[in-house]
Order: structure tokens, then sequence, then C-alpha cells
């Protein structure tokens, strides 16, 4: 394993990297080939990183992983844990950022651009915390992410002062790109849809844009639901990745929930609606040359809540669902998809949520969901990991990880 040390503080003088202008640099699909993974990890053995360490077995088979570490007692703490699981380090590429990083990588992290040439290129977008002000201290100690790994593997970079978060923008290889146009209206407060449009695809070389509406409620941010069990919060990105993915260049994947489980409560209700106005936008849309797609139709996950108690009064859910500062007791929606996984090289690891003394429909769910990815994706490997974990820290499988594109170079 190579360790990499990057500094924190980083010049304006790697927004003007060299470009040759002769290339053409475009997000390539999921689905294509990959050179490596990216994820990133920060503290001890948390919970959060345990998730990460069962991940990386899994894909090393199929592709390498490339692991941002905050600090160097990180980068030690997972060295240890690699030999421990007999994770070999050669498939792990190891990078100490030297400052705060995030789980959920995929949003503020790396995003690669792949020319016709070969070559590959950074895409610099904005870092908002998931909210309208990209000037936050928090915000600004994350930003700098993406330039690390530019710097680190000697590319360029093409930026934009557009806020946009990676799982907000899903590609189907031919350039056309979906995503949720409440998320990018409200990132980028000030700037209209269409110049907002216009700087989407100049960033991702693309021809068009599809704009959906809003998913599942339980991806809403910071929201509180009255319903007949009680009280329940949800807080979430709002991003396509939880409800909506292409599986090949001509086909999409939409959740759905039957209109039987609209009735259950306002949740799905409110789910239904929004999961079926945004597969009529889909009915109505066309691919780069103006054909239909072919939509398919997949499971929402069971809703499930867990119980918490805030316990400061620094205490994030105090902040934002306005609990008492000490002993407040609040039931929350994780934000459960089977929507939200990673394709790579022969692979889709996706999530499962049943487990002894849950429900026979989480259960019958989660084969339906996997069978349903499988005929999607059937040269590949299909794999399910409970990330219940990553889901309850607004996350999942495709938050906490990113995809470098196969060049046939080394980087």
């Amino acid at each position: 394993m190579k360790l990499l040390m990057t500094a924190v503080a980083l010049t304006c003088t790697l927004l003007s990297f060299a470009q040759d202008t002769s290339e053409q640099f475009t997000f390539p699909a999921e689905f294509e080939k990959h050179d490596a993974i990216w994820m990133a990890a920060s503290g001890g053995l948390t919970p959060k990183n345990e998730i990460l360490l069962k991940i990386i077995p899994i894909l090393a088979p199929y592709v390498r992983i490339n692991l941002i570490a905050d600090h160097e007692s990180t980068a030690s703490m997972l060295e240890a844990e690699f030999k421990k699981r007999t994770i070999n380090e050669r498939d792990v590429r190891l990078f100490v950022y030297g400052g705060q990083v995030f789980r959920n990588v995929r949003d503020p992290g790396p995003v690669f651009l792949k020319g016709n040439k070969g070559n590959l290129m950074i895409a610099d977008m904005k870092w908002s915390f998931y909210g309208p002000n990209p000037n936050t201290p928090a915000a600004k100690r994350i930003d700098t992410i993406e330039l690390s790994v530019a710097r680190n593997l000697n590319l360029p970079v093409r930026t934009s002062t557009l806020v946009s978060e990676g799982g907000d923008r899903e590609f189907n290889g031919k350039g056309v790109m979906m995503v949720v146009e409440p998320t990018e209206l409200n990132r980028n407060q000030g700037w209209t849809k269409d110049s907002i449009g216009r700087e989407l695809i100049r960033m991702f070389g693309q021809k068009k844009i599809i704009w959906l509406k809003r998913g599942m409620v339980e991806d809403d941010p910071f929201t509180t639901y009255d319903l007949p069990s009680g009280r329940v919060y949800v807080n979430g990105p709002s991003h396509i990745d939880e409800f909506c993915r292409f599986a090949s260049s001509n086909t999409v994947l939409l959740a759905q929930l039957t209109k039987k489980e609209s009735l259950k409560d306002t949740l799905h209700k409110i789910s239904y609606e929004r999961l079926e106005e945004n597969f009529r936008i889909l009915k109505s849309a066309t691919d780069q040359d103006g054909r239909p797609f072919r939509i398919i139709r997949v499971p929402a996950a069971e809703t499930i809540t867990k119980t918490d108690t805030a316990e400061s009064k620094d205490t994030f859910a105090i902040v934002y669902y306005h609990l008492p500062p000490q002993g407040g007791i609040y039931t929350y929606c994780i934000a459960t998809s089977y929507l939200n996984f990673l394709v790579t090289n022969g692979v889709v690891l996706m999530a499962s949520y049943w487990k002894p003394g849950r429900s026979e429909i989480i259960r019958k769910k989660d084969e339906a969901a996997r069978k349903i990815i499988q005929d999607a994706f059937p040269s590949r490997k299909i794999i399910q990991i409970n990330v219940e974990v990553l889901n309850a820290g607004m996350g999942g499988i495709h938050c906490a990880t990113q995809q470098q594109p196969a060049t046939g170079r080394k980087y």
C-alpha cells in the first residue's frame, strides 16, 4: 500500500492546470469500466468505518480501492485493520488528506471526467454541505478534497462556481444527465434553472438534462411529520441516486410504491405521488437521439425508523428538529434505498434490510429488488449488504463511493 501525503493548504494555481483544448471531456456512465473506486474515512474504528472495511474486500476482486484518510492516525488505524481482516494492501491505495474529509465522498470528493484521447480531468464544483451557502467554515474545510486528488494524480481541473453534489447527478454515457430540480435550485439561489442547466452541460460535457422532482420523503431535508405512530423526523440531501438510476444508455430504474402502500400514512402518500410524477416526466423524456427510455420500476425499500436521544445543546438533531437541549428523545426515518447501489467492474453492490425479527415484507422486497437489479445488469454479480449505519447518516453505498474511469493509463 502506498501512502501519499497531501498538503492542507491549496493555492488557486490548481484551478488553472494546463488543459488540452483539443480533447473533449465528459462524465462517463457508471456502468462503464473503472480503474478505481474512491472512498473516505475519518476518526477511529467507528460503525461507519466498519462498513467501509466490509465493503473494501467485497470490491477488491473487481477494482482497486483508493481510500482518503483525514489524518495519519486514521491511516494507521486502517493499516492495522487491513492486517487483521486479511485485506491485501496491494488492493488499496491510501491517501492522507491532512484535514477534514466527508464519508459521503461522492458529493464533495473527486469527480472524474474522461477525454476522447484517454486522459482524465477533475471537475471541481463548489460544496455547501447540502445547503444554499458554500461559504460556511464547515463547507470550506472539505471543499478542497477534489483539488488535493488532482494534485496527487497530476490531473487538470475544470472549475465552476456552481454548487452541485455527485449524488444528485446521473449519466447515461451518451450525453444525457438527470438531476433533481428542487435540489439544484436550492443549492444555487440566484441562479436560474436555465443557467444551472447550461453550466452542468458545460462542466460534464453533456447534450441534455432531464429535470426530475423530489423522490422519497425519507431523503427530504429537515422535515417533521406527525403520523398515527407519533412524530418522525427526516433529513437528507434529496438526491437522485436514492430513487432513479441509469442501468444502460436507454434504460432507467425508478423506485415504485404501490397504490396500496400509498394508503399507509402521509409519508407513503407523498412519496407515491412524487414517484408517479417522476414516472410521467420520464415517460415523456427522450435520450440524446430523441428516442424514449425503457423504464423499469424497482420496489421502494420499506420505511425503517430509529430512536435516539439528544445529549447536548450542539447535537445536530436539537438544532434542526428543535428538541430539548438535554434528553430529547426523537424518532427518525433512515434513507433506505435499493437504488443507492454502486456499479463497477463485474459487480453491483446494493443494500438489503431484512434481519431476524423484521417483517417478511422486507425480506421479500430485498429479494425482489435484487432480482430486478440482476436482470438490469445480467453480466454482473449482485451482492447485497446491510448499510443501515450509512443510511442513518444521510448516505448509502453509492454516496460512500466514487468511480474513477478506466483509461489504460496509470494514475
